[in-house]
């Protein structure tokens, strides 16, 4: 269990000793972008916040420029500096903030606030009070780095299921069909998508959500309004030739509706998104291969 989620890792190979060094990379990625870890990089860039710019590792500095340009290709849908909102609306509380507290964040959460030297290698949350949080992407990158260790010792077919976020790699080529649940109905497979060397994560409310007074209040929170996101959606599900995208954009769609979601995605190479509302309706963008369409 890393970043509060299962980690699922197999691969074909003899040598044993691999699990021991996937496990060191999660370890080591932990050191760098858990805000949860008191002394992760990321942390010291959150207790920095409106005081000083931290020296950051090359690694760190090159995740937070692919993630502003993530920002603003999403038009801030995707903003890693949600964590005040996410805060004041952590879903397992089922508390429901006022709008004075909603309203004292939303000044903190923006990703143009968040500045990179590159000379330096150094980065600076320039409001106090913001901070940094990798949940919506953390787990992809998490992904994309073990896979990226396999490949170098040689292991040329694995798969990896880091809290949902999936991603299956071979020399081969291969497809692999990977199942989506239904949303509306968890016992049952919706549909099956067929994947070559491909990620495929899928973002959803019907897991991690809280109710009060009759009403639903989603985990996936707009960085616009600092508030759960409320749209017809229920799922969302993106291929893309990396985890660490497919994760980003997943959380990204869903802030920003099936019409602009399916448009952006339509812009975006080697990228594919299905998308599922309330009423089990289906979106599908242009060239995904889906089985057994509904």
């Amino acid at each position: 269990m890393k970043m509060g989620s299962p980690l699922t890792i197999q691969f074909s190979s003899r040598d044993t000793s691999l699990f021991r060094n996937c496990w060191n990379e999660v370890d080591r990625i932990n050191e760098i972008i858990s805000s949860w870890n008191a002394s992760s990089e990321v942390s010291r860039i959150n207790k920095g916040a409106g005081e000083k710019a931290v020296k950051i590792s090359r690694e760190l500095f090159s995740l937070l420029s692919y993630c502003k340009e993530l920002s603003e290709t999403t038009q801030g849908a995707f903003d890693i500096t949600i964590k005040p909102a996410l805060n004041i609306w952590y879903w397992k509380t089922g508390i429901v903030p006022s709008d004075s507290l909603i309203n004292s964040v939303l000044g903190l959460v923006n990703f143009k606030n968040l500045e990179l030297n590159k000379i330096t290698s150094t980065a600076y949350l320039t409001k106090k009070g913001m901070s940094i949080d990798f949940g919506a992407i953390g787990k992809g990158y998490m992904a994309d780095k073990i896979t990226s260790l396999l490949k170098l010792k040689g292991v040329t077919e694995g798969y990896i299921n880091c809290g949902g976020d999936i991603f299956s790699f071979s020399s081969k080529i291969s497809t692999s069909i990977i199942g989506i649940v239904n949303p509306i109905n968890t016992n049952d497979i919706l549909f099956s998508l067929e994947v070559s060397n491909a990620s495929v994560v899928t973002s959803g409310n019907y897991y991690r959500f809280f109710k009060s007074e009759g009403k639903k209040y989603s985990h996936i929170v707009n960085p616009k309004n600092c508030k759960p996101v409320e749209n017809d959606i229920v799922s969302v599900t993106v291929v893309a030739p990396n985890a660490t995208l497919a994760d980003a954009l997943s959380t990204a769609v869903t802030v920003l509706g099936v019409k602009v979601g399916i448009d952006l995605i339509n812009q975006l190479p080697l990228t594919e998104v299905v998308i599922v509302t309330k009423s089990g309706k289906t979106f599908f963008s242009n060239d995904i291969k889906v089985l057994d369409k509904k």
